[in-house]
């Protein structure tokens, strides 16, 4: 049995950072004030288009149906569900047009059925408090050219509207929200910045001032709740856990830079990582421990004109410098977490019958069970070994060098398999292993034609991974995911 080859998603993201960078310094600079929290710039969704080619950071959105609001031009679409009339209510204020070549009606519908499946306006203000207060408008831009005008339009000036219409997946000023197409590739990327954009819009009908990471840090959250309401959970589990491992692997080098420092930091250009990933850790720490009433009060007492510092100590009870060194102490101690392993839910069917091997990353022995249809809880202990309640069979070395960053889980059937009426020769699992932490990457189908295929959901041949945990419960990095 082989292992699929390697890809790029071995790529580093300390190399991703670096074409971060130049788009962190563009976001502060066009971050201004008043009217409220000003002109913002989301690069969270740089990520995209790694997203859509490198399948180790992401997914494929599931089907999402219904319509939704009102169509470019004012004309009336009927909602079919009428599950959350307030949330339809609040959608009618948002209005998306298709702007330039390759941007079409359907994309328009698209965007609708996003965020009416998100529900993201109300859930922005259950999550935070701060209502939708005007109406919104979102541009969904068909190509670069369209996009370069649209930012052109906004104020930016033209060579600054060059880069940022090729590295942004989404610009926000004021009420208005500009959406490129081609760097949000697929549902889970277009939720994720629909959502995000549109919190920064209510920020700024809500607030005057807010710190640079607890403004990108809640819309960061607020994307990646959207994009988690649409994506196939394993995948967007998976994705969620390569983002935090970033950070952890940042903190790990002593190289984490103040959340305080944030926008200096960044206007320096001295940034190596992206500070959106810190800054949502942050707020889904502050989130886990103290709760969204903490956070409601906090902007609330923002919203009222109180200063920042006094704001936060009010609501959070302590200061932002302590809350950061716990916030860095926390990442630390995910990194030092031991890896005990990992236990995978699994739904077995009747369409396959055969055994199921796992290579556990950094071994050369890999260790089977035979298949039956049911639920199983199967764990793969850090050593290799398995538990579960599957029948073992007996171990089979590797015959390839010991891969550390990635345990294998092969499918190896009783009789012959074939994907789009080819043979195929091998077919399984990845998950990416990391400080710890295990998220999946992919599901591969080599062939005997030697194409090797990737899908981006764990569903193959009837045996799905439903679930997946780390064995060591107390890594304080699960608790914020």
């Amino acid at each position: 049995m082989k292992k699929h080859p390697d890809r790029v998603f071995h790529l580093s993201i300390a190399v991703i950072a670096i074409f971060v960078t130049i788009v962190s310094v563009l976001s502060m600079i066009y971050e201004q004030m008043p009217p409220a929290v000003g002109r913002v710039l989301s690069f969270t969704h740089i990520w995209s288009s790694l997203h859509a080619k490198s399948p180790w950071l992401g997914g494929t959105a599931q089907t999402v149906v219904g319509a939704v609001g009102r169509a470019s031009g004012g004309e009336s679409v009927r909602d079919k569900s009428a599950q959350q009339p307030a949330n339809q209510t609040l959608l009618n204020d948002i209005h998306i047009e298709a702007v330039g070549k390759g941007a079409t009606a359907e994309d328009v519908a698209n965007a609708k059925r996003l965020l009416e499946q998100v529900g993201a306006p109300l859930l922005i203000e259950k999550t935070t408090g701060m209502p939708l207060r005007q109406p919104v408008t979102i541009e969904m831009i068909g190509n670069t050219s369209a996009y370069d005008g649209a930012l052109t339009s906004l104020g930016v000036n033209a060579s600054e509207a060059s880069s940022l219409s090729k590295d942004t997946g989404g610009f926000t000023q004021n009420s208005t929200i500009l959406i490129p197409l081609g760097q949000n590739k697929d549902n889970a990327d277009l939720a994720n910045t629909l959502t995000h954009e549109l919190t920064h819009a209510i920020f700024n009908q809500n607030i005057s001032s807010l710190p640079s990471w607890m403004n990108e840090g809640i819309a960061v959250y607020m994307g990646m709740t959207g994009q988690k309401s649409v994506e196939n959970a394993m995948a967007y589990a998976g994705y969620e856990r390569q983002l935090a491992e970033s950070i952890v692997d940042v903190a790990k080098q002593n190289q984490l830079q103040p959340l305080e420092a944030d926008e200096s930091v960044i206007l320096s250009g001295q940034t190596d990582y992206d500070y959106e990933l810190q800054d949502w850790l942050a707020v889904s720490d502050l989130i886990s421990t103290d709760g969204l009433p903490a956070l409601q009060h906090y902007l609330s007492l923002l919203q009222n004109h109180m200063d920042e510092a006094t704001a936060f100590r009010t609501a959070f009870g302590q200061t932002e410098s302590a809350f950061d060194a716990n916030l860095t102490k926390l990442l630390r101690a995910s990194a030092a977490a031991a890896d005990d392993g990992v236990t995978l839910g699994f739904h077995i069917t009747s369409q396959f019958t055969g055994k199921i091997d796992f290579l556990q990353h950094g071994k050369t022995e890999w260790q089977g069970v035979m298949a039956k249809p049911g639920d199983y809880q199967i764990t793969v202990l850090g050593d290799g070994r398995l538990e579960g309640a599957l029948p073992a069979v007996s171990p089979t070395p590797d015959i390839d060098p010991a891969d550390t960053n990635t345990i294998y889980i092969s499918l190896t059937p009783s009789g012959r398999l074939t994907w789009q009426g080819e043979k195929v020769t091998d077919c399984g699992f990845a998950f990416n292993v990391r400080d710890g932490l295990y998220s999946f990457e992919d599901t591969w189908i080599s062939l005997a034609s030697g194409q090797t295929l990737y899908e981006s959901t764990p569903t193959l041949f009837g045996v799905t991974i439903t679930s997946e945990s780390e064995v060591d419960a107390a890594n304080p990095i699960v608790t914020l995911l």
